[in-house]
Protein backbone atom coordinates (compact mmCIF):
# COMPACT_ATOMS: atom_id res chain seq x y z
CA UNK A 1 0.00 0.00 0.00
CA UNK A 2 1.46 3.39 -1.01
CA UNK A 3 1.75 6.43 1.28
CA UNK A 4 -1.13 8.19 -0.48
CA UNK A 5 -3.54 5.33 0.31
CA UNK A 6 -2.26 4.98 3.90
CA UNK A 7 -2.82 8.66 4.58
CA UNK A 8 -6.31 8.51 3.10
CA UNK A 9 -7.21 5.52 5.29
CA UNK A 10 -5.81 7.25 8.38
CA UNK A 11 -8.11 10.20 7.72
CA UNK A 12 -11.16 7.96 7.39
CA UNK A 13 -11.90 8.39 11.11
CA UNK A 14 -12.43 12.12 10.46
CA UNK A 15 -16.19 12.71 9.90
CA UNK A 16 -15.33 15.35 7.30
CA UNK A 17 -12.75 13.32 5.43
CA UNK A 18 -15.23 12.61 2.64
CA UNK A 19 -15.14 16.30 1.73
CA UNK A 20 -11.48 15.98 0.76
CA UNK A 21 -11.15 14.04 -2.47
CA UNK A 22 -7.90 12.29 -3.41
CA UNK A 23 -6.88 12.99 -7.00
CA UNK A 24 -4.68 10.37 -8.60
CA UNK A 25 -1.66 11.80 -10.35
CA UNK A 26 -0.69 10.98 -13.88
CA UNK A 27 1.08 12.19 -17.00
CA UNK A 28 0.03 13.97 -20.15
CA UNK A 29 1.57 15.70 -23.15
CA UNK A 30 1.34 19.48 -22.92
CA UNK A 31 1.79 21.87 -25.79
CA UNK A 32 0.64 22.63 -29.29
CA UNK A 33 -0.32 19.30 -30.85
CA UNK A 34 -1.64 20.91 -34.07
CA UNK A 35 1.56 22.90 -34.77
CA UNK A 36 -0.32 26.16 -35.25
CA UNK A 37 0.14 27.72 -31.80
CA UNK A 38 2.50 30.35 -30.47
CA UNK A 39 6.14 29.74 -29.59
CA UNK A 40 5.43 29.39 -25.87
CA UNK A 41 3.22 26.36 -26.61
CA UNK A 42 6.16 24.48 -28.15
CA UNK A 43 7.75 22.05 -27.90
CA UNK A 44 5.28 19.41 -26.75
CA UNK A 45 6.53 18.04 -23.46
CA UNK A 46 5.53 15.42 -20.91
CA UNK A 47 4.01 16.74 -17.65
CA UNK A 48 3.87 14.55 -14.54
CA UNK A 49 1.39 15.38 -11.78
CA UNK A 50 1.78 13.88 -8.30
CA UNK A 51 -1.19 12.65 -6.27
CA UNK A 52 -2.98 15.47 -4.46
CA UNK A 53 -6.14 16.28 -2.51
CA UNK A 54 -8.94 18.61 -3.51
CA UNK A 55 -11.84 19.93 -1.46
CA UNK A 56 -15.27 19.25 -2.95
CA UNK A 57 -16.31 22.84 -2.27
CA UNK A 58 -14.81 26.13 -3.42
CA UNK A 59 -13.58 28.53 -0.76
CA UNK A 60 -15.98 31.46 -0.56
CA UNK A 61 -14.91 35.08 -0.34
CA UNK A 62 -16.22 35.31 3.23
CA UNK A 63 -14.18 32.28 4.26
CA UNK A 64 -11.05 33.58 2.55
CA UNK A 65 -11.42 36.95 4.27
CA UNK A 66 -11.83 35.23 7.66
CA UNK A 67 -8.61 33.29 7.07
CA UNK A 68 -6.45 35.76 5.16
CA UNK A 69 -7.92 39.13 6.18
CA UNK A 70 -8.56 40.44 2.66
CA UNK A 71 -10.66 39.80 -0.42
CA UNK A 72 -8.84 40.20 -3.75
CA UNK A 73 -11.87 39.12 -5.83
CA UNK A 74 -13.07 41.22 -8.73
CA UNK A 75 -16.65 39.91 -8.54
CA UNK A 76 -17.65 40.62 -4.93
CA UNK A 77 -20.05 38.55 -2.88
CA UNK A 78 -19.58 36.69 0.40
CA UNK A 79 -21.05 33.46 -1.01
CA UNK A 80 -19.13 33.63 -4.29
CA UNK A 81 -15.95 31.59 -4.75
CA UNK A 82 -12.69 33.44 -4.16
CA UNK A 83 -10.86 34.48 -7.34
CA UNK A 84 -7.87 36.60 -8.27
CA UNK A 85 -5.73 34.70 -5.75
CA UNK A 86 -2.05 34.33 -6.53
CA UNK A 87 -0.11 31.11 -6.01
CA UNK A 88 1.77 32.36 -2.94
CA UNK A 89 -1.39 33.44 -1.12
CA UNK A 90 -3.05 30.11 -1.95
CA UNK A 91 -0.08 28.29 -0.40
CA UNK A 92 -0.19 30.44 2.74
CA UNK A 93 -3.92 29.87 3.03
CA UNK A 94 -3.56 26.10 2.58
CA UNK A 95 -1.01 25.98 5.39
CA UNK A 96 -3.21 27.80 7.88
CA UNK A 97 -5.06 25.61 10.33
CA UNK A 98 -8.35 27.33 9.55
CA UNK A 99 -8.35 26.07 5.95
CA UNK A 100 -9.36 22.62 7.17
CA UNK A 101 -12.46 24.12 8.77
CA UNK A 102 -13.26 26.03 5.56
CA UNK A 103 -13.18 22.86 3.54
CA UNK A 104 -15.29 21.05 6.12
CA UNK A 105 -18.07 23.63 6.32
CA UNK A 106 -20.68 22.47 3.85
CA UNK A 107 -23.33 24.88 5.15
CA UNK A 108 -21.82 28.12 3.90
CA UNK A 109 -20.32 27.00 0.62
CA UNK A 110 -21.77 25.97 -2.70
CA UNK A 111 -20.95 22.76 -4.51
CA UNK A 112 -18.50 23.29 -7.31
CA UNK A 113 -20.05 22.66 -10.69
CA UNK A 114 -18.20 22.52 -13.95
Amino acid sequence: MDAFTKKREAEAADPFADLIVPIQGGSFDMGDTFWDGTSWEKPIHRVNIKNFYLCKYPVTQAQWKAIMGDNPSHFKGDDLPIEQVNWNDAQVSANKKEIKNVCQSGSSVRRQTS
